[in-house]
């Protein structure tokens, strides 16, 4: 497993700096500026690259449409929100497959009420606020909360209108994702005792 996340590490890194070499070439970048659009780069291409295995893994088990929503899911959230987050490419992509199984092994499985899809819509939305509501009143902006919010929104009603037999999906996503949350907030905690705690010895 190491030699595979080192083999695509290098060839991303590689490629990444052969685009910022070109770029750089045209525009004469500073330092930073060359840095940052090499890093921008490699994030792109290892989301890039995740998503064309993962989406070529439910095309070959016919569950494109679940994939596509709970991917849709996590955009409009998770990058908003925050989450679980993987040292490397290669364990960062089994934890994502694993989400997605999960959660469409759970929501088959399960009879999802519609009560259960809107308290987990609920929730997600006192987390979006949560995240921005500080920032908002430190800049006197309440646009501030409520823009990241519109593409999550907009996503929902569009999937409830369209296609309504895959909000199941979203429901048992933003669940497992809300768990995420707390699992994070709770590392956090338990990280910060820790270190408060080792240097009052």
């Amino acid at each position: 497993m190491k030699m595979i996340n080192n083999l695509v590490e290098k060839k991303i890194n590689r490629l990444s700096a052969f685009i910022t070499f070109k770029l750089n070439k045209k525009k004469n970048f500073g330092y930073i500026e060359r840095a940052k659009i090499k890093y921008a780069f490699e994030v792109i291409s290892y989301d890039l690259l995740k998503f064309i295995i993962l989406i070529s893994l439910f095309l070959l088990v016919g569950r494109v449409g679940a994939f596509f929503v709970i991917y849709l899911t996590l955009m409009t959230t998770r990058v908003q929100i925050g989450g679980m987050h993987m040292k490397t490419f290669v364990t960062c992509f089994l934890y994502t497959t694993f989400f997605f199984i999960m959660v469409i092994i759970v929501a088959d499985l399960l009879l999802v009420k519609e009560v259960l899809l809107y308290v987990a819509i609920a929730i997600e939305m006192f987390l979006f606020i949560n995240k921005n509501i500080l920032e908002a009143k430190r800049n006197r902006d309440m646009r501030i909360v409520f823009k990241p919010m519109l593409s999550f929104v907009i996503f929902i009603v569009l999937t409830m209108v369209l296609a309504p037999s895959l909000m199941k999906y979203i429901a048992i996503a933003l669940i497992y994702h809300q768990i995420e949350i707390f699992c994070v907030y709770i590392h956090k905690r338990c990280t910060k005792d820790t270190i408060i705690g080792s240097s009052e010895d």
